[in-house]
C-alpha cells in the first residue's frame, strides 16, 4: 500500500485545513479527505504532492480523530454548559475515545468554553436558591454529576455566606406544613424527614 498527499487546503475559518489522501494497493485505490487543525496540516500546505510513509498516515489519521473530537466538544457545549466530567462522558458516550475526549476538554479550557469553578459555584447558588436544597442534597448531586468531592465542599465552604439555608428550611416547613415549629412528635418526625430529603 502506498500514500501519498495529492493536496492540502486551508479552510475559510483559518483554523483547519482539508487534506487529501491518496491510498493505493493491489485492489484499488481510494481518495481519503481529513479535516486536521491547521498546525497538524501546516507540512502538507503549500507544498506539490508528495508519497508519505504509513507511520505519517497513522499521524494523520490521529490528527484528525482529535479535530473531529474538539469539533464535538464544540457542537454539545452549544447546546449549554457542562463540566469537563459531563463533556468528557458525553464525547465517550459518542465512540470518541478516552485519549481523544480529554484532548478535546483541556482544549475547551485553554479556549476558555469550559471553567468548572465557575459552573461549580452557579450550580451550587441555583439548587440553594431555586431547589431550597440543603448542603447534602446539593453535594450529592454535583458528585453524581462527575465533580471531584474536594471541590465541592470547598466551594460549598466558600458560598456558605451567601446561601440562606436556615431561610430555606423555614420557607419549605411554611409551604409544606404552614408552620416552622412542630405541634407533636409525630409532626416533628414529619417535619425532619421532610427536610432530610432536601438535604437538611
Amino acid at each position: 500500500m502506498t500514500f501519498r498527499v495529492t493536496a492540502c487546503r486551508a479552510a475559510g475559518d483559518g483554523e483547519t485545513a482539508s487534506l487529501f489522501l491518496l491510498c493505493e494497493g493491489t485492489a484499488g485505490s481510494e481518495e481519503k479527505t481529513l479535516l486536521l487543525f491547521s498546525e497538524d496540516a501546516l507540512p502538507y500546505l503549500f507544498s506539490p504532492p508528495r508519497e508519505v510513509s504509513e507511520e505519517e498516515v497513522n499521524a494523520l489519521f490521529a490528527a484528525e480523530s482529535r479535530c473531529a473530537a474538539v469539533r464535538a466538544a464544540l457542537r454539545l457545549l452549544s447546546y449549554g454548559d457542562n463540566s469537563s466530567a459531563d463533556l468528557c462522558r458525553k464525547l465517550r458516550q459518542r465512540g470518541i475515545s478516552r485519549e481523544d475526549a480529554a484532548f478535546a476538554c483541556e482544549k475547551m479550557r485553554e479556549n476558555g468554553y469550559l471553567d468548572d469553578d465557575a459552573l461549580l459555584r452557579d450550580r451550587i447558588l441555583a439548587d440553594a436558591r431555586e431547589k431550597l436544597w440543603g448542603r447534602r442534597r446539593i453535594e450529592a448531586s454535583l458528585l453524581g454529576k462527575g465533580y471531584p468531592r474536594e471541590d465541592v465542599q470547598n466551594a460549598l465552604s466558600l458560598l456558605e455566606g451567601e446561601i440562606p439555608f436556615e431561610e430555606n428550611k423555614r420557607t419549605l416547613l411554611l409551604r409544606k406544613f404552614g408552620k416552622e415549629k412542630p405541634q407533636s412528635a409525630e409532626e416533628s418526625r414529619k417535619m425532619r424527614a421532610f427536610l432530610t430529603r432536601y438535604g437538611y
